[in-house]
């Protein structure tokens, strides 16, 4: 049985229903926020382990959720996790320009969203260092600057990379899986038409970031 806070902002009443009852089911306790500015007064007014926040908001997005929580002397310390499809590499600079610690890739389960939220509550690490002198650096043909800590910045880029990849894999094998179905239907209705060849493994490589 898992145990600690969670803050849970995301717009869709019935997503946060959902979210909220399976964390709770789990042994975590929920509050939770519709936006940006309401998480952000939520969370002065209870302070939680970890926020969980949609990208997508009402009034402002999860990055400037997470930025302003970064500016609160009492709150800057405090693990975001990002609920997104990460369908933009931007996303992930928004994400460490912010100061979060990772993302939940949609569509994600019951399973992995509590495994995320149970390893950053295990691990802290250093969320925001203000005295540290910002990294500068070119993408995109535009400049970034991130000063969260080394530790923070590269937790993010690993725990994205790994996500990516098992969403990736997730995906090969239910092409592959797919493929099989249809040509196991063609056989039985003595179709014609050429099958397309089925491979015995998927095609792509399941480390392969898929962005």
């Amino acid at each position: 049985m898992s145990t600690g806070t969670v803050l849970l902002v995301q717009e869709s009443a019935t997503q946060r229903a959902h979210l909220s009852s399976t964390l709770e089911q789990s042994g975590f306790s929920v509050f939770q926020a519709s936006g940006a500015s309401d998480g952000v007064e939520a969370a002065r007014a209870n302070r939680p382990g970890v926020v969980v926040s949609d990208i997508s908001l009402s009034d402002e997005d999860g990055f400037a959720l997470c930025r302003s929580l970064r500016m609160d002397e009492s709150l800057k310390d405090i693990p975001v996790l990002l609920m997104t499809g990460l369908s933009d590499a931007e996303d992930v600079i928004g994400a460490l320009e912010c100061g979060a610690s990772g993302f939940l890739l949609k569509p994600f389960s019951d399973e992995e969203l509590e495994a995320r939220i149970e390893f950053v509550l295990s691990n802290p690490i250093p969320q925001f260092v203000s005295t540290e002198t910002p990294v500068q650096f070119n993408f995109l043909e535009a400049e970034h600057s991130v000063q969260s800590s080394r530790e923070q910045s590269l937790s993010l880029l690993l725990t994205t990379f790994e996500s990516a990849a098992r969403h990736h894999e997730q995906v090969s094998r239910e092409t592959l899986e797919l493929k099989m179905r249809i040509h196991e239907l063609e056989r039985q209705l003595g179709s014609d038409a050429p099958a397309e060849a089925v491979p015995t493994e998927p095609a792509a490589d399941a480390g392969e970031c898929p962005w």
